[in-house]
């Protein structure tokens, strides 16, 4: 118990939320196919040691129990920022794997990095209020990094709260208004999205309204504080971009008209 290892087996497959196919089960034959590893010492902020298992990635940070994120697991990590929040002291840092919340404790004193940049990150785990995040002791500029491809979600995914933190693109008709936020009409439902859009106040979001648009963001969940349910059919989208395909007709009684396919009443 507690030991990291290397298995080799036969992986059998099983079906997540959207329907695809992902690991699901590995077989594996006996005793000669378990490698055991000596815990790495890593070192902590305050000079001490931790026999902890390094994580060096954003998806082993997330896939933390919030019992296990509170032991402090040591990380160290390197992606691309894909979002920052300011009044938190906060960005969001993705890598090949995913995207993660991680809070600046750094003494860097040269403010926040840049959406774009690529960064390296050393801190511990913490349970977070929704989701596991990193506590960054460093958090160093490197160069400028590549932007991820964005998820386009199935809808199971955006009810569910599964892609915190992650980079996403929308495409959907905006069929409603509010200071800073938006009812997206997608094929599947009506989505409500708070909306912060990168050099845009949310007062400007009425351009927006009737038009198709493809919306690229970084995706937070929203839910209850004191239950920790996610409230579904309502998703946040900070930093975003916002492309209009198709502008809302100026005049509805100019479009064409058409039919609804059903059968006159005999």
């Amino acid at each position: 118990m507690g030991e990291r290892v290397q298995l080799t087996g036969v992986c059998v497959p099983a079906r997540g939320p959207d329907g695809l196919g992902l690991a699901g089960w590995i077989l594996v034959p006996g005793p000669e196919q378990v490698q055991s590893f000596s815990l790495p010492v890593a070192r902590r902020a305050d000079g001490g040691t931790s026999k902890l298992p390094v994580l060096r990635t954003a998806g082993e940070v997330h896939a933390l129990s919030r019992a296990e994120a509170r032991r402090g697991y040591p990380v160290q990590i390197a992606g691309t920022v894909t979002c920052v929040l300011p009044e938190h002291q906060a960005v969001v840092v993705q890598d090949q794997t995913r995207g993660l919340y991680v809070v600046d404790q750094s003494p860097r004193g040269s403010g926040l990095p840049r959406p774009g940049d690529w960064v390296e990150v050393e801190g511990v785990t913490d349970p977070g209020l929704f989701a596991p995040m990193v506590q960054a002791h460093r958090l160093e500029v490197r160069r400028t990094g590549r932007w991820p491809e964005p998820v386009r979600p199935a809808w199971e995914q955006l009810l569910n709260g599964s892609l915190d933190a992650q980079w996403v693109e929308l495409q959907g008709v905006v069929i409603g208004v509010q200071t800073g936020r938006v009812s997206l009409l997608l094929r599947e439902g009506v989505l409500e999205v708070e909306l912060r859009v990168s050099g845009l106040g949310p007062g400007a979001y009425g351009r927006f309204e009737d038009a198709l648009v493809r919306i690229r963001g970084c995706l937070f969940a929203s839910w209850d504080y004191q239950t920790h349910q996610v409230k579904a059919g309502s998703i946040r989208l900070y930093g975003a971009e916002v492309c209009v395909e198709q502008p809302p007709p100026q005049d509805w009684f100019e479009l064409p008209a058409r039919t609804s396919g059903l059968a006159p009443p005999v």
